[in-house]
């Protein structure tokens, strides 16, 4: 991880979610919980920048 992590790739996603027969809209919001809760674990562990 080369810099401040920035989220799942979207435009990748849809084409594969609506391939899925469930909910999408249930899989959406499963998959924005995903994304937020990596972000923030990843923001927590990452190297901390000197003088921050």
């Amino acid at each position: 991880m080369g810099g401040a992590p920035i989220g799942l790739d979207w435009p990748a996603i849809y084409p594969l979610m609506e391939r899925q027969k469930s909910d999408w809209e249930e899989l959406h919001d499963a998959l924005m919980l995903m994304e937020q809760t990596a972000i923030e674990t990843m923001r927590e562990f990452a190297p901390k920048r000197e003088g921050k």
